[in-house]
């Protein structure tokens, strides 16, 4: 379905009848954000929007992926704490705290995950994914020196999310990987 489609939104809504909706859409090319500001935005913000409307009107809980990213280039144990104020200087970061904030104001038990970036071995195009490959092949990776990346697995991210849906959560939470600095997951 195209989630900033709001007719494509309720029709696949009315044809699965989900318990819960997970919103893993949304515009995730980081390198590209600053040059796609308008098209980072809108795939971000918009489609959340339309997203959650549908599932407000059928009563369906949902939660939505949101990025680290929300903060500037700050670590350690004080970053990762929820009720941090957010700011970036980044289009993709700011985009986030915008979906962020019209999730919240639409349902106040919405759940918005924050993680560092996703990862799996399927994935070729994850930045973990192609930094590890070519740490590998002896190649240059490249990477911001300005900001502090806390990596997650996909799947035991996907299992830690489906708990907190399951367990009724809402609200901000952040899911990291145990042994992480601050983390406590």
């Amino acid at each position: 379905m195209d989630i900033n489609d709001a007719g494509s939104v309720r029709a696949a809504l009315d044809r699965y009848r989900p318990w819960a909706v997970v919103n893993a859409a949304g515009f995730a090319a980081l390198g590209r954000a600053e040059q796609d500001a308008f098209l980072c935005l809108c795939e971000n913000t918009v489609g959340s929007g339309v997203l959650g409307a549908a599932c407000d009107d059928r009563g369906i809980r949902r939660a939505v992926f949101s990025s680290s990213l929300v903060y500037e280039g700050s670590r350690g144990t004080a970053s990762r704490i929820e009720s941090r104020s957010r700011q970036s200087s980044r289009t993709y970061g700011r985009s986030t705290i915008a979906m962020e904030d019209r999730v919240l104001r639409r349902a106040q038990d919405a759940l918005i995950v924050r993680s560092g970036p996703r990862f799996g071995p399927w994935d070729d195009r994850n930045f973990v994914t192609r930094a590890l490959r070519g740490v590998a092949a002896g190649e240059d990776v490249l990477a911001p020196t300005d900001a502090y990346l806390s990596p997650v697995y996909l799947p035991d991210f996907s299992n830690v999310v489906l708990d907190l849906l399951i367990d009724g959560e809402d609200g901000v939470r952040h899911v990291v990987h145990a042994g992480t600095e601050g983390s406590d997951v």
